[in-house]
């Protein structure tokens, strides 16, 4: 069971990720950290505007959740595979 910083985190990722693809379509297996989506949506939209002051959020961001989870990259979706038997 996530800890209160690795639930916000998961949330904060996801709403960043839908900003980003109301813009541009990323895919779902992009393994971007928290701090790479939230450099791209500054990118995508600026520094003004709707989303606020780049230097602003990441402190607040570092405070709410911690530098580790900020720069760590997503944990990796679990899949599993059916691996077919080679036919000759």
């Amino acid at each position: 069971m996530p800890n209160e910083k690795e639930r916000i985190h998961a949330q904060l990722l996801k709403i960043i990720r839908t900003r980003i693809n109301s813009m541009i379509p990323i895919p779902d297996d992009a393994g971007m950290s928290l701090a790479g989506a939230l450099n791209l949506l500054f990118l995508l939209i600026g520094t003004h505007g709707s989303v606020g002051d780049y230097g602003t959020t990441m402190n607040a961001l570092r405070i709410l959740i911690g530098n580790n989870l900020l720069w760590a990259d997503p944990p990796a979706k679990v899949e599993t595979a059916i691996l077919n038997p080679l036919v000759q």
